[in-house]
């Protein structure tokens, strides 16, 4: 018997929101449309139709990344590469009329974090920058592009963790080290690395380790050790305390050793350190923290400060002023001075400043997380707040300051001094300040005013040109020369000019057209994005390589020029020549039948490798006839993975890529006549291809060359093949296409020359413009370029008096010299600007020595700094010295005539430190060189070493910390400088109730008394054209 016919299933009609609101199962139809979605999207890595709809779902993920407001404890955010970020935004941010015009140039390429990571372990790099090198995004918007774009990843998840009651991402997890021993005491050299966050149990880091060497049965038998270095002792690690509170830092050990084995006999690895140092200590990188740790490392080792801060700063504390921390920063910057010390005498060798970055990011919020700052900026925000807290005064009056009005010098500069000390009566104040003498003299009416400004960093402009040197690779189509198709080279281009300018020059050099040069950024093998000629070169940063392609149209070019094969119209063969390829173990890519093409084991059918011309209207084709595009070309081979999904095979990209111009009907014949043009020098011994034995194929891909352009995901293409046959279509090609070279894998193995591919030409120009770079200014020659006179315009009195009374400006001539020298003084050398908006770094080198003079930029005036004006000093300090808390209204402090710390004899400053920025703009590394015993060092955060003064003296050097001759050579009393406080009367302040008050009252206090206390103006600095100064204190 047969069973009965089963009615036929009627569809279901699709799934819309009006119709699920109509069901009864369904309560929510939004949210429900929203999670159905979520899943297709994300989960079954369905990529929307229209690139818009990703901002849509991206921007529903989740808001933007805020240091200061990184989420709840637990939360995950993704980086990703800012380059592949920014491109996407650019490309989901248009409306479906542009997107259909970028079908071909394709979305973008797959997600690539490579860069980000050390590729030995990998680990996130020191030194990134974000919105330069990553972004922070959501995990949601992570999985959603990564779902859609897919690629080699990898995935770098941070998580907010809670560390000392403050939330902060986690950007840098701890690397350790974990080792074990075995039953009878010897470690064993198996190392494995293991990275995990600070607020994890030491329980908990004990099974991860153990699971790192196959221990995870045996978790209950192992006693974990651990200690800083290799040189020291094994320390027993208490499991129910976290990392951050044993104070473990980045490269700590960890040892496994089963219980019952013997004690571990061996003395370990040779420390990097050397033996114990008793002079120098490491600070351990936070995370882009090496501007800080250069510039604490100067500071450490500064005349005095030190010393000052070891137990007398206690006494001046000042808890209730209203402009800096309430102390909390002054006792951060003395534990951390002493736990250095106490590093120096046990020989630990290095310390983490986690506690110290806290407090400072507290009062400073610009420098919380881990982005990279300026070493200037830390040092002269670090030292405003620190005068701060142990400021001697409670309130900043505001003083107002009278013309000079021919009055003497000595007279005036003492009025201005006594006015800033009043205000900064604090021990750093009396060793950095300096003072200036200012004077503008009206060319009209003659009149002069001068000014005494105090100064606490001395910033020296560098000589500039109107230009800048730029390195680029240019990739030449067509030699002339063998060996010169890739060509490195070096030009001049004006700061203010374009990538046109740039063109142009680098034309110039090689004989080429600048039209045919077009510019670009490639990454990985592929060209990622070209530059509009109009970008100002101000926004390439200063280690930028353009790469710039040499792209004629080849199709005007092949009969005469490139003596290009025409094929024969009626076999199609490649004429005269019939010669075979040796291959020598045949070819992956005979005919068409390609792992390149998909899974199919046969020939694609017509409609397969040429679907994508369907994508053309017919009325395209006669407009398309004679219009050009620009083509990039891939070099592509196969890798065979192990596991896979729908194709045993994986694309991989090598070599440089090529750029050329084609018709944009261009016949199948010329496109692989074209290609072979550009590629023959590569496979030199190699004969002319025939139509059936090529080495190599083109293929449809994507911009990044990992899959096909235009089939779906789901069907494992990697590129449709494009057929070589006479009586094929043009192809249709747009401007921006990518198409990719698939070569053969015996040509490859056998033919294909790496050295000639990989060899790039050194142009003349690199080593003319190296030898340019290498000219040198002396810091002599700086300094006079900052006292120099100029012209500026400003506000003349008697010019408004003679005009009756209305406001009048007139040219004047500024003239600025040095009027009292401070104890210690800090030179920055300017290498930072700014143009247009953009921003560039000096590169060149400013040699100094280890002695600086500056007598000759002293202005001039009698020996002492005020002459007989000063008062008698007894007198004058009666009770400034004393404590906050027995300091009396009554005290006649407005007798005081200021610190004595100024000197016009004593020119002379030895060098002692100097903070070094090795790389570019917006990206680069911190050292710091100290001077010891007359020997110099270098500190690299945790690593010391010794160097010459020659290495000191080089193009890196940014800030120079020198301290005066008396200062240095110990020929004065810290006591003759700043006066110390009355300790007999009351004891210091207590420190641990500072570091138990909340920061929160000291903001709000600061915030209700600003108003009252107007820092004061500088009459005669008015009309400068720029800040040739700053004062910090």
């Amino acid at each position: 018997s047969t069973s009965p016919a089963k009615p036929s299933r009627r569809l279901l009609e699709p799934l819309l929101r009006s119709g699920l609101s109509a069901q009864p199962w369904c309560s929510d139809a939004e949210n429900l449309a929203r999670a159905l979605g979520h899943v297709a999207r994300i989960d079954l890595q369905m990529p929307p139709r229209e690139p818009w709809e990703e901002r849509e779902i991206v921007d529903r993920m989740g808001a933007r990344f805020v240091p200061a407001e990184p989420g709840q404890v637990g939360d995950t955010w993704c980086l990703i590469s800012a380059r592949w970020w920014k491109q996407w935004y650019d490309a989901t941010g248009h409306t479906a009329p542009y997107l259909e015009a970028r079908t071909r140039e394709q979305c973008p390429p797959s997600i690539d974090n490579s860069t980000l990571v050390d590729h030995a372990h990998g680990f996130l790099r020191i030194g990134l920058c974000e919105g330069v090198d990553y972004e922070v995004i959501t995990e949601g918007a992570w999985k959603a592009v990564l779902a859609w774009y897919g690629g080699p990843g990898p995935t770098l998840a941070r998580k907010v963790v809670e560390i000392n009651s403050r939330l902060e991402l986690e950007m840098y997890p701890l690397r350790l080290h974990v080792i074990r021993s075995d039953k009878d005491g010897n470690i064993l050299l198996i190392e494995r690395q293991l990275e995990i966050s600070r607020t994890t149990l030491l329980a908990d880091v004990k099974k991860a380790a153990c699971k790192l060497h196959c221990l995870e049965d045996q978790v209950n038998d192992v006693v974990l050790h651990h200690r800083p270095r290799p040189d020291l002792d094994w320390i027993p690690g208490d499991e129910s305390k976290t990392l951050h509170a044993l104070q473990f830092i980045s490269n700590h050990q960890i040892l496994l050793q089963l219980s019952g084995s013997e004690p571990v006999h061996a003395p370990g690895n040779a420390s990097p350190f050397g033996s114990k140092n008793r002079f120098f200590v490491g600070l351990q990188n936070l995370g882009n923290t090496c501007y800080m740790n250069a510039s604490i490392q100067c500071l450490v080792h500064t005349p005095m400060l030190s010393g000052y801060f070891a137990s007398d700063y206690r006494y001046d504390i000042n808890c209730n002023g209203s402009w800096g921390m309430g102390g909390k920063l002054a006792v951060a910057w003395a534990e951390l001075v002493h736990d250095i010390d106490k590093a120096k005498l046990e020989g630990s060798g290095v310390v983490a400043p986690h506690d110290f970055k806290r407090i400072f990011s507290d009062f400073k919020p610009q420098f919380a997380g881990w982005k990279q700052q300026d070493a200037q900026e830390f040092l002269s925000m670090f030292l405003a707040g620190l005068s701060d807290d142990i400021n001697r005064t409670e309130t900043k009056p505001f003083i107002e300051l009278k013309d000079s009005n021919d009055r003497p010098d000595e007279e005036v500069a003492l009025e201005y001094w006594r006015s800033h000390c009043v205000r900064e009566k604090s021990a750093v104040a009396a060793l950095f300040s300096g003072q200036f003498r200012s004077e503008l003299r009206c060319t009209k009416c003659g009149l002069a005013n001068t000014s005494f400004d105090p100064f606490s960093f001395l910033p020296i402009p560098i000589p500039e040109h109107d230009f800048r040197w730029v390195s680029c690779i240019v990739v030449c189509s067509l030699s002339r020369v063998p060996g010169q198709r890739v060509v490195q080279v070096c030009t001049r281009v004006r700061k203010r000019g374009s990538v046109k300018d740039l063109l142009e020059a680098v034309a110039g050099l090689l004989a080429l057209d600048a039209d045919e040069l077009v510019a670009a950024e490639v990454a990985n093998c592929y060209v990622f994005r070209l530059w509009n000629v109009e970008r100002p070169v101000s926004m390439l940063s200063d280690d930028a390589r353009p790469w710039l392609f040499h792209a004629p149209n080849l199709a005007d070019r092949s009969a005469a020029q490139l003596s290009a094969v025409v094929p024969d119209s009626e076999t199609g063969s490649f004429s005269p020549s019939t010669r075979s390829i040796n291959t020598g173990g045949g070819s992956l890519l005979a005919g068409l039948a390609s792992p390149f093409s998909g899974s199919s084991k046969s020939a694609p059918s017509s409609s397969q490798s040429w679907r994508y011309i369907a994508r053309r209207s017919k009325g395209d084709s006669g407009e398309d006839e004679d219009r050009v595009v620009l083509v990039h070309l891939v070099h592509r081979r196969l890798r065979k993975v192990h596991r896979y999904f729908l194709n045993p095979f994986k694309c991989e990209l090598f070599g440089t890529p090529l750029t050329v111009r084609l018709p944009a009907d261009c016949p199948p014949w010329q496109l692989y006549d074209a290609v072979w043009q550009l590629v023959r020098h590569l496979v030199p011994d190699l004969e002319d291809p025939s139509e059936t034995n090529r080495p190599f194929t083109i293929s449809t891909v994507k911009r990044d060359g990992t899959a096909c352009a235009y089939c779906s995901w789901r069907q494992g293409c990697h590129g449709c093949t494009l057929p070589w046959r006479p009586e094929a279509p043009p192809v249709p090609l747009t401007d921006e296409e990518t198409l990719g070279i698939d070569w053969d894998a015996g040509v490859l193995q056998t033919q294909y020359k790496e050295k000639i591919a990989e060899h790039v030409h050194a142009h003349e120009s690199v080593q003319s413009s190296h030898l340019e770079r290498k000219s040198t200014v002396s810091l002599e020659k700086c300094v006079a370029s900052l006292v120099k006179e100029e012209e500026v315009t400003a506000y003349c009195r008697k010019c408004t008096k003679a005009a009756d009374g209305e406001f009048t400006e007139s040219p004047q001539v500024k003239s600025l010299s040095f009027w009292g020298l401070p104890p210690l003084l800090v030179v920055q050398l300017k290498r930072f600007h700014s143009s247009g908006g953009h921003f560039y770094k000096l590169f060149n080198q400013v040699t100094f020595q280890e002695t600086l003079d500056l007598k000759e930029f002293l202005a001039d005036g009698g020996q002492k700094p005020f002459g007989d004006h000063r008062k008698g000093r007894p007198e004058s300090l009666r009770g400034w010295d004393k404590p906050l808390r027995e300091r009396s209204k009554s005290d006649d402090l407005d007798t005081w005539d200021g610190f004595d710390s100024l000197s016009r004899e004593l020119t002379e400053y030895r060098l002692y430190g100097v903070v070094n920025h090795i790389g570019g703009m917006g990206s680069g590394h911190y050292t710091a060189c100290i001077c010891k015993d007359g020997r110099w060092h270098c500190l690299n955060d945790e690593r010391q070493y010794p160097i010459s003064f020659e290495d000191v003296c080089s193009a890196n050097a940014y800030l120079l910390f020198y301290a005066r001759a008396d200062v240095a050579e110990n020929r004065v009393l810290f006591e003759s400088i700043f006066p110390k406080s009355d300790h007999t009367s009351m004891p210091f302040v207590d420190v641990e109730s500072i570091k138990n008050k909340a920061w929160a009252d000291g903001v709000a206090k600061v915030n209700s008394k600003l108003p009252e206390e107007q820092p004061k103006t500088n009459p005669a600095s008015s009309g400068s054209s720029s800040n040739r100064y700053c004062t910090v204190m």
